[in-house]
């Protein structure tokens, strides 16, 4: 995920990332990202969110949750523009 994001901000200086996962496998790209989410599952990460502080959690569980939450930030960025 550097190489990729470092890559696409030599022409797109601002560049924003979001990262979503739902497993321990994905913690280490949840941490690169502008807007880490962890999509909600039966498996509790307590511990990721002092690892990650700018960590979101969906409110429901896989396609809904996704969906919701990027559609939540894009909206945060257009708005904040």
């Amino acid at each position: 995920m550097e190489r990729l994001v470092a890559w696409y901000r030599t022409y797109h200086p601002s560049l924003l990332t979001i990262a979503l996962g739902d497993s321990p496998v994905d913690f280490s790209m949840l941490k690169r990202a502008d807007y880490p989410v962890l999509i909600r599952s039966s498996h509790q990460y307590p511990e990721l969110k002092k690892m990650i502080p700018r960590l979101k959690v969906t409110q429901e569980p896989g396609p809904e949750g996704w969906n919701a939450t990027v559609l939540g930030i894009l909206s945060d960025e257009i708005s904040n523009g």
